[in-house]
This record gives structure tokens, C-alpha cells and sequence, in this order.
């Protein structure tokens, strides 16, 4: 449609020019286009939902200029009009009667603006409802008022009879399909939504007309459209309907009809109401400014966000700690997270004015330390050769043998479980050690031997979420299958057992284990310890007493086993382990002979073979020192061993050589014998 500059003034309070009015537009995703230099041409049904009106035009651009929408007209005061709607209709439907001797006009500003924008005008009501559907995107209907009986409207399907006395149009479709809504009055229909041709239609010159709007959920009309036919689905059937608009929007516009009346001839309202589903409730959530700054601009401040959001009819309330309580208006039922009021904001600041960034780093999870250390033994347990095993959390009830896994001391009561015939008499686990013991006597049976853990939950209250990790492993039999280079493998022992909790507390850096002796029902009294970590206690270690095993069918069979707590493992401190430097690898060196009399000093003969062979002072030193008949009177024999630095180049035996010659030749220079 055709849109003067003029409209701008009284739509948006200011006139921009055409070239910025465009620009804002297009910008906020409407279809719009120069109409020459004093208009725009704006297509309502093909841009975003809330710029299908004039009205959300104009508050689009009143947010761009800074200035919050305008206040929503209401329902006058009058007489009540009852308005029922059938079960089963999700619907609403708001009215108002009006009585005006000279007949009910749209006022003249407005009819110019229908004349500016292409509408036939025919100066008769029907102006008026096309003017009220073009600026709030609700269709309006009328109807004669005195057709109303009993002050009572009623939304309800239509009866087959009622359909088959409409019977169809020119093109073929069902006048009324049944089952589609159909507003009567007692058992006169007056009006069908979705429909522009009415079954009571207003005089031209109405002077009692009863003006209505409808809601229907965007299902229902879908199904209304697809019931009328498809010729109807373009020029009848309200399609804006489905794109947005809430169960108030009938209201507002009712409510804008009857003010637009009112200011252009002084009528009476006879009857006024409202039914069905109600305006849904607003939706509050908390937002931190941190977040929208992140996203949009690192250099807006509260307020102008607040400014920001507030123009397009969000109430805004400060919170504490610079978050804001925000309120979207029902109009807007895509503001409902913190993405979308960024978005938002970015839309009415203007996509120009937000700076170009890199996209934001993506925030890496926290790091789940409860799962860390889980995977952490898991992984050295199976390294040392163990097998995980997974066992039921509920046991039966009563018990062959009283709880053998609770720690000793512990009076805490069986947690039950009462459920159908076929889960009574259960209860929760209260250790993953009698579970373990049954499957380590299941694979002595049939192997000869057990090595396997359990990582698990055991539940210590009926409260969600009280439960306490636990590890759990048994020993037993040979530690490896028979061979031909080892027909009778050694057996486990309790040195296994105190190896495996040496790994365990390696690999979680927790320090190396202690073991104190201690009492517990399920190790025997002679082998029976407490496994301390850092000075605290995290578990249990031992060999398994006779009662448990005897319980758990292995009876005879000698097991060792341990119960750590990972709650405790998690809260004690890493234990780094200081880290060894290797040693420092020898320098090459060569060795030489040096004789010479008995008067010379040793340390002349160290800095002649430091000088000849190329190295320092400090890299030579006496390896041997000889004297006697054999070397001679009066002479005295050094082997020294001469280390040097090398840099690799070539071979390091022909360098050995090369320097050990260098320094025989300096010592014959000197007098002195060398070999």
C-alpha cells in the first residue's frame, strides 16, 4: 500500500524524510520501497510479523527514534454485552454496540488516508473496519445490532443443517462447511469468522451497528481456511492471524473502532463485552546486562539498554547486581530469551551502529571433577588388570545374613522399597561389596578366579540426590591362566591388593596409601585396615571374612578386597610428585700419559694437556699417578683424563685421536714423555 510522509506525524509523532523512513524499514526486515518524494510504498503481508500493521509500523519507528508506543486505546464503559463461547472453541470475541442517527463514518483525516493509499472509499461503515484491520492487522466485522437478542453473542460450530442452508459459492466451496465458527445470536447466525461476506450484513447507512473481532489459535484457522475452500484462502481467510497476533488483539481493535467512531460523530454505546480465552499472563525473567552488552555492544550502559528495550513496550525493572527484570508485552511472544532481546536490541539500536567483532568465544563447560576422578580409577583399574562389573542397586529382603558392608559403627536404618506385587520386600543397596563378592563367587566357579571392581551411587537417605560414589573391587584365584611356561600361576594376595591401591592413589595424584588396622563386618579381624589417604581416611582393605563369603556363595575361597569412598578421594588435595631431573650425560674425554721428573708440578701438567687438548682446566684431573724402578729413578707418571665439549661435527673417535695427539705432541715439545 501506498504510505504518505504525513502519515508519520500523527502515526509516530515526527516526519522523518523518505530516504531515513526506508531506510528503518527495510532495515527492521519490512518490504518497502520509494513512492515518490512524498511517500513510501510498504507491502504489510509479506515483511515480519509485528510490521503487518500500520500500528506496528509505527511503533518500529518510534523505537528507532527513542520513543516508546503508543498508549493502547480500551473499551469504553456501557451496558454488558454477554459473550459465550462453545467447548472446545479456542477463541475470544470482543463487541460493542454503537447508535448513531447520521449512520457511522470513518473520520475525514483517516479517509484520506484509505484515498492516499489506493482504497476505494464508499463513505459507509465499511470504511471504517477496512481502516481499523489496516492499522492493528485484526479484521473487523459489523453487523445490524438490533439482530441481537437477549444482549447475548455466542460463538459456536456451525449445525449441518446450517451448512447445508448456505449452500455454496460461484466457485464451488461451502458458503458455511460445518463445523466451522459461526457467531449467532439465539439461533440467528450473524456473522463467520474468517470470512468477509456476512449472513447479516449492515446497511450501508447503519445507524445501530454491533462492530466485532475474533480470535481463533492459528490450528483452528488453519483448519477454517482449508474447510472454505482454496479460493477463499486468499481473499477471506485472515492469514495475519496465524503470524502473531494475541487473544487481546480483538479488544485493541474493537476498542479502536469504537474510538474512531466516536471522534467522528457523537454516538451512543448500547452494549459493550468481551469472552473467551483470555490475554495470556506477561512473562518475567531475569536478564544481566553483561550478557546483552556481550552480544551487542561491550559500550552501552544499563540504561540505554533499558531505554532500548522499553521502546518496543518491554517493562523493564532494575535487579540487583546489574541484571533487569524484564516484562515482554503479549504482542511480542518471541521475546523469551536472552538471544532474541539481543537481537531486539541490535534491531531498534541500529545494525549499523553495532561494532564489527570477532563472534564471541564460546564459554568451554566447567569441568566435571566428580567425573574426571570416576574415569580417572576406572581407567588404572582396568590397566591393572581388573574387570568392571555392573550390579543391581536393589536386593531382596529380608537378608540370609545382616548388612556385612556398612561401615562398622553405623546404625542407619535399610532404606525400603514399597512398590507393585512384584518390587515388594526390596531394599537399596547399602555397599557395592556384597554385589561384587556375589559375581567374583560366580567367575571362581566357572573360571578359578575373580578380579573385578564396581564404580557405583549408594543411596545413604531417601532424599533426591543423597548418595555417596563409592569403589569397590574384590581379588582371587591365579592372576593369570595357566601355561606351559607357568602351569600353576601364583595366586592373589594381599600384596596385590596393596599394589592396586598404590595405583590408585597414583594415578589420581592423591598420594601414596596407608594402612592402619581397624575393625569392619566384612574383612577378617586378623587382615582387616583402613586405608588413609593424606592422613584421612577414605576406605576400607582386607580379606574378605568368612560370614560374607559364605554369603555371597563362595565359601572357602580366599578374597581380598577394598572399598574406597570417592566423596572423600574428590575433596583431599593433589599430591604432586616431584619429578626427578635424568642425569647430566658424561662429557667425551681422552687419557694420556704424561712422565716427567719428579720436580715438576702437577698442576703444569694439567694446564699443558687443558691448553694442547682444547678444553678448560676444571674438565682435567689425575686419574693415576705412578713412581718406582719401573718408570725410573727420579721420575714421576700422570695418566690424566682430559673431558672437553664437543659440538658433533664429525666423528668423535677421530676427534678422541686428534686432541690426544695434540697433547703428546706439546708434552715432547716440553721435554717430557708422553703415552
Amino acid at each position: 500500500m501506498r504510505l504518505p510522509l504525513s502519515w508519520s506525524e500523527g502515526a509516530c509523532g515526527f516526519r522523518p524524510d523518505a530516504a531515513t523512513l526506508l531506510a528503518w524499514l527495510r532495515e527492521a526486515g519490512a518490504d518497502a520501497r520509494s513512492g515518490g518524494a512524498d511517500a513510501i510504498e510498504v507491502d504489510l503481508d509479506s515483511g515480519p510479523a509485528h510490521l503487518a500493521s500500520l500500528d506496528g509500523l509505527a511503533t518500529e519507528l518510534r523505537s528507532r527514534a527513542g520513543l516508546p508506543p503508543r498508549p493502547a486505546p480500551r473499551l469504553p464503559a456501557g451496558p454488558a454485552l454477554r459473550i459465550e463461547i462453545a467447548d472446545g472453541l479456542s477463541a475470544r470475541v470482543a463487541a460493542i454496540a454503537l447508535t448513531e442517527p447520521d449512520g457511522i463514518r470513518l473520520p475525514a483525516p483517516h479517509t484520506r488516508l484509505l484515498v492516499d493509499a489506493g482504497i476505494e472509499v464508499t463513505g459507509t461503515v465499511a470504511d471504517l473496519l477496512r481502516y481499523v484491520e489496516l492499522e492493528t492487522g485484526q479484521p473487523v466485522g459489523a453487523v445490524d445490532a438490533r439482530l441481537v437478542s437477549a444482549g447475548v453473542l455466542r460463538l459456536r460450530p456451525a449445525t449441518p443443517s446450517e451448512a447445508a442452508a448456505a449452500g455454496r459459492t460461484p466457485h464451488g466451496a461451502p458458503r458455511l462447511p460445518a463445523g466451522s465458527p459461526l457467531l449467532a445470536s439465539g439461533d440467528r447466525p450473524l456473522a463467520l469468522p474468517c470470512r468477509r461476506e456476512q449472513p447479516a450484513p449492515v446497511p450501508p447507512l447503519g445507524r445501530e451497528v454491533l462492530l466485532f473481532a475474533w480470535w481463533l489459535a492459528p490450528r483452528a484457522m488453519r483448519a477454517a481456511g482449508a474447510a472454505y475452500g482454496p479460493e477463499a484462502a486468499d481473499g477471506d481467510i485472515a492469514t495475519r492471524l496465524t503470524r502473531g497476533l494475541h487473544p487481546a488483539a480483538c479488544d485493541l481493535s474493537v476498542a479502536r473502532a469504537a474510538e474512531l467512531a466516536a471522534g467522528g460523530a457523537p454516538g451512543a454505546v448500547t452494549a459493550v463485552g468481551a469472552g473467551g480465552r483470555a490475554e495470556p499472563a506477561p512473562r518475567t525473567w531475569l536478564v544481566h546486562t553483561d550478557e546483552l552488552r556481550h552480544a551487542v555492544d561491550p559500550g552501552l550502559s544499563a540504561g540505554r539498554i533499558a531505554d532500548l528495550l522499553r521502546t518496543v513496550g518491554v517493562r523493564v525493572e532494575a535487579a540487583p547486581d546489574g541484571a533487569l527484570w524484564l516484562t515482554a508485552p503479549p504482542s511480542r511472544p518471541d521475546l523469551d530469551r536472552v538471544a532474541m532481546v539481543a537481537a531486539e536490541i541490535a534491531r531498534v539500536h541500529g545494525h549499523h551502529a553495532v561494532p564489527a567483532r570477532l563472534p564471541p568465544p564460546v564459554r568451554p563447560p566447567a569441568p566435571a571433577v566428580d567425573l574426571a576422578l570416576r574415569r580417572t580409577v576406572r581407567d588404572a583399574a582396568v590397566r591393572a588388570g581388573l574387570y568392571e562389573v555392573i550390579t543391581p542397586v536393589l536386593t531382596q529382603a529380608p537378608r540370609a545374613a545382616p548388612s556385612h558392608a556398612r561401615e562398622a559403627g553405623s546404625a542407619a536404618p535399610a532404606i525400603e522399597v514399597r512398590g507393585r506385587a512384584g518390587m515388594r520386600n526390596l531394599l537399596l543397596r547399602d555397599s557395592l561389596l556384597p554385589g561384587v563378592l556375589k559375581v567374583a563367587a560366580r567367575s571362581l566357579r566357572h573360571t578359578g578366579a575373580a578380579h573385578h571392581f564396581e564404580i557405583g551411587a549408594v543411596p545413604i537417605s531417601t532424599r533426591p540426590g543423597a548418595e555417596r560414589w563409592r569403589f569397590t573391587a574384590v581379588l582371587g584365584g591365579p592372576l593369570a591362566p595357566s601355561s606351559l611356561n607357568d602351569p600353576a600361576p601364583r595366586l592373589a594376595a594381599f600384596a596385590d591388593l596393596l599394589a592396586l591401591l598404590h595405583v590408585l592413589g597414583s594415578a589420581t595424584e592423591r598420594g601414596e596409601p596407608e594402612l592402619a588396622p581397624a575393625g569392619h563386618p566384612a574383612f577378617d579381624a586378623s587382615a582387616s585396615f583402613a586405608v588413609r589417604l593424606g592422613g584421612r581416611e577414605v576406605g576400607w582393605a582386607g580379606r574378605i571374612a568368612a560370614k560374607p563369603a559364605e554369603h555371597s556363595e563362595a565359601t572357602g575361597a580366599v578374597l581380598f578386597g577394598a572399598d574406597l569412598d570417592l566423596g572423600a578421594l574428590r575433596e583431599l588435595p593433589l599430591s604432586r610428585r616431584a619429578v626427578r631431573l635424568p642425569e647430566r650425560l658424561p662429557l667425551p674425554a681422552f687419557n694420556v700419559t704424561v712422565v716427567t721428573p719428579e720436580e715438576t708440578s702437577a698442576a703444569d701438567v694439567l694446564g699443558l694437556v687443558a691448553e694442547a687438548g682444547g678444553t678448560t682446566q676444571q674438565l682435567v684431573r689425575v686419574k693415576d699417578l705412578g713412581q718406582g724402578e719401573r718408570i725410573g729413578s727420579g721420575l714421576l707418571s700422570l695418566t690424566v683424563r682430559a673431558e672437553f665439549c664437543w659440538d658433533g661435527g664429525g666423528g668423535l673417535r677421530a676427534e678422541r685421536r686428534r686432541r690426544r695427539e695434540t697433547v703428546l705432541s706439546a708434552v715432547r715439545a716440553r721435554g717430557w714423555e708422553g703415552l
